[in-house]
């Protein structure tokens, strides 16, 4: 398995990305960077779910619906099932999102509860990490991490 690994513009973490021999994305992990990290920078990139490994058929379809959602924007869990037309299928996705394999990537930390508080996140650092990368984009947070 390969890794390469990013800086995250305007954060203190790097995003590695590991493939496997033909070069499919497997996973990614969201750490805190060292001063001997690359220096390679990347924004936010389009992923194909279809080329990444071990989704269900509900994953690929959550993550592609959860691609559309631009940065700087969040939405809850239940206006996510709404979007991808199972308005039932709140709690699901929200497994869907703890089981995310490639956070970042899939902008999973754009999903937040229904009462504004930006919930767990499934990288390291949790919701401080969540936090920080929904800060990046512009969404201001109160001291309870609740959408202002």
């Amino acid at each position: 398995m390969k890794k390469e690994t990013y800086k995250i513009p305007k954060l203190d973490l790097n995003l590695e990305v590991f493939k496997n021999d033909q070069g499919r994305v497997q996973k990614t992990k969201i750490r805190r960077a060292k001063t001997t990290d690359s220096n390679k920078k990347i924004n936010i990139v389009k992923i194909d779910v279809a080329k990444i490994e071990g989704l269900t058929d509900f994953q690929k379809k959550v993550y592609k619906t959860l691609m559309k959602v631009p940065a700087g924007k969040v939405l809850t869990y239940k206006e996510l099932a709404v979007k991808m037309g199972s308005p039932k299928a709140a709690r699901a996705i929200g497994s869907a999102m703890r089981r995310n394999p490639v956070p970042y990537l899939v902008p999973c930390h754009r999903v937040v509860r229904g009462d504004g508080v930006i919930g767990q996140f499934s990288a390291e650092g949790g919701a401080s990490t969540k936090a920080l990368l929904l800060a990046s984009e512009g969404i201001k947070l109160n001291q309870n991490k609740r959408i202002i």
